[in-house]
């Protein structure tokens, strides 16, 4: 009798594990035959949408014409809707929005009178002695921010020279001084690779790939090929020395180092160095990104009776580290250097007579090995006349109202909402965001490469050029 009772007791459960297991096919087949589809190509859209949204508007401001202005508008309203849509996972709907903005925007582009070019790939920064020559050209020609580039097109800076460039994709490149590089046809065209290659020759690129997609990017050069994925901030140097080889640095996400059959991963905060003669898989970690605290993004030093401002620069150092190594100049690509300074001790740098000007700064941390890691992100304070000083009370020159909420944090996304002037234009951490022009709100998404401490940048500039800006520091911890 026992046995038949413990026959039947485990027949029971074995019932009911079935059950179990039946229940759990049948809810993961509804899902996967329900859930929400389409989110690659609404964010691929949206990417697209706000590339020729930006070049749109700066058109449309150029020309001033009705036409311009009006489907500028009309793009900027349907990227809101296409945003909001994505966000709600309605990713039809925001795929069709997306669509129809940047359909508006090149409407201002075709029809633009500016001189501009319509490539999808465009210089964003010229900074000094920049040459381009564009496909089925023989010379080159002086780089400015009106060329637009292509598929064949190569570049070439001077000591003295280096540009940003952007794609469609939402990737964007820093060619640094004494660089030759050329846009390459990829040999891998297809779903999981991006359309170009980067040859580089010698010097330096920095690296920033699109946020999401399976796109990768090859930087191609004479001793082997760095494959970087999506979401990766990188810098690949070629050095032409006597000692000839190639040096990768990863701030974030991941890229593959590669020589002939040999292979390398280099993930975020990490370095690695090969040649065709010598290939070492062992990488070294970087040390981590100081934070800027003071002064504030944007802020203005009057000059002082003899004409000059004295400015203190101060920032937070991480664990491990035993110098840094600080950078100040005019120019937001730091070719036109005012200090260069390794070796710095402390934190903190004071300048006594900065004479009126536009000022950008960083620092870099090195590591008690003597390691340095990369540059922080760069801000931006002015120099100005003491008889310029803006008074803050009059409404027509004050600084636009602008207020944020606590960011949501989904995985490795942040969705920063706010309000701000319904005629401000508000960048986060440099990216566009649509403003509405009924009551002022925002909405904007932000995509991380990994667990860490990071900051949100939110400027908003008013009609009068105006600047507000509010800092946020959130933690990503999935």
């Amino acid at each position: 009798m026992k046995n038949k009772k413990v026959q039947e007791a485990n027949f029971d459960i074995k019932k009911w594990v079935i059950f179990v297991l039946f229940l759990s096919v049948l809810i993961g087949g509804f899902y996967f035959l329900f859930k929400p589809k389409g989110e690659n190509e609404a964010q691929q859209a949206i990417r697209q949408a706000k590339f020729y949204v930006k070049m749109a508007g700066e058109l449309a401001q150029d020309s001033g014409k009705p036409e311009d202005l009006a489907n500028y508008d009309l793009a900027k309203d349907a990227l809101e809707r296409a945003n909001k849509f994505n966000i709600e996972s309605d990713f039809n709907a925001a795929t069709a929005e997306a669509q129809r903005s940047a359909g508006y925007a090149q409407k201002v582009i075709r029809t633009s009178r500016s001189g501009r070019s319509n490539a999808n790939i465009r210089f964003e920064e010229v900074v000094g002695e920049v040459f381009v020559k564009n496909k089925n050209q023989v010379d080159f020609q002086v780089a400015n921010k009106d060329m637009g580039l292509d598929e064949g097109s190569v570049l070439r800076t001077s000591l003295q020279g280096a540009c940003r460039i952007s794609f469609e994709d939402g990737m964007n490149l820093t060619v640094r001084p004494g660089s030759v590089l050329a846009l390459e046809t990829n040999l891998e065209k297809g779903d999981d690779t991006y359309g170009l290659a980067l040859s580089l020759e010698k010097g330096t690129v920095v690296i920033k790939t699109s946020q999401t997609g399976a796109a990768k990017v090859h930087v191609l050069s004479e001793h082997g090929r760095t494959v970087l994925y999506q979401n990766t901030h990188a810098a690949i140097a070629v050095n032409t020395s006597s000692e000839k080889s190639v040096e990768v640095r990863v701030l974030a996400g991941r890229a593959d180092a590669r020589s002939g059959p040999k292979s390398v991963r280099v993930s975020q905060n990490q370095r690695v160095s090969f040649s065709t003669k010598l290939f070492n898989k062992n990488t070294v970690t970087l040390p981590q990104q100081p934070i800027l605290t003071s002064p504030t993004p944007f802020a203005k030093f009057p000059v002082n009776q003899n004409g000059f401002a004295s400015v203190a620069l101060r920032w937070d150092a991480p664990r491990d580290t035993s110098k840094f190594h600080l950078e100040l100049s005019n120019d937001a690509l730091f070719v036109k250097m005012i200090r260069d300074q390794t070796r710095v001790t402390g934190t903190r740098q004071d300048f006594q007579a900065l004479s009126p000007g536009v000022y950008f700064w960083r620092v870099a941390s090195t590591s008690t090995t003597n390691i340095e890691g990369f540059p922080s992100d760069s801000r931006r304070f002015e120099v100005v006349q003491a008889e310029g000083k803006v008074d803050s009370g009059s409404q027509k020159t004050a600084p636009p109202h602008l207020e944020i909420g606590t960011p949501l944090i989904q995985g490795l996304v942040a969705i920063v909402k706010g309000r701000t002037a319904r005629d401000a234009t508000v960048k986060v951490n440099g990216e566009i965001a649509i403003v509405s022009k009924e009551n002022g709100s925002f909405s904007h998404v932000i995509h991380f490469p990994g667990k860490g401490l990071y900051q949100i940048m939110v400027i908003a500039e008013s009609s009068t050029g105006r600047l507000a800006t509010k800092e946020i520091k959130i933690e990503i911890k999935d």
